[in-house]
Formats: C-alpha cells, structure tokens, sequence
C-alpha cells in the first residue's frame, strides 16, 4: 500500500479506514474512496480487492487534480477519467518505466 503521494501543491496522505464516514452525519456513506482536500487526505475502504482498491485511489487522484487547479468535475466524469487512467496505468508498464526515467 501506498502512504504518501506528492503533487505540484504538497503531499497528499492515503489512509485505509475500515469505514469512511460521512462528514455531514457521521455514518458509514459506504463509500469506496474518499478525498479530503483541506486535509490533503485520500480515504480508501479496507477490504476490497488490490484492483478495486488501486482503481479508487487513481479515482480519488482525479479528485485531488480537480480541487488543485479549481476544477467542478462531475462525478460521472471523474469516474471515467480514472477508469481509463487506471487502466493505461496498469496495462502499459513501459509508458509508466518511460515517464519516470530521465
């Protein structure tokens, strides 16, 4: 698992709750992932598959790019974003070893 991601504004925790309650009442919202801007915080619920839980999280980084540069992305858009993200990530290993060497 993955405890820190950093970003052009500053370092982003990730931490797996067992449950992600909902800030308004406080119970379970059932949700697979959550970001927290103002923490910059990213929630990912325990117990879910490898792929599942790393699929959220790139959903969640969408999020964390939406509240850096002061963008309104509609969910279904984010989900998109980061369903076809996640899925160039994970079958192109060599796009990932090419933009990470200088």
């Amino acid at each position: 698992m993955i405890n820190k991601i950093k970003t052009p504004i500053g370092n982003w925790s990730v931490k797996y709750p067992d449950i992600i309650l909902d800030i308004k009442t406080g119970k379970d919202n059932e949700e697979f992932g959550y970001c927290i801007p103002k923490d910059m915080a990213i929630l990912i619920r325990r117990g879910m598959s490898a792929d599942m839980a790393k699929q959220t999280l790139v959903h969640e980084l969408i999020h964390t790019i939406e509240s850096q540069a002061g963008f309104d992305i509609r969910e279904s858009t984010v989900d998109s974003l980061g369903t076809h993200l996640y899925y160039i990530i994970k079958n192109n290993p060599k796009l990932m070893e090419y933009l990470t060497n200088d």
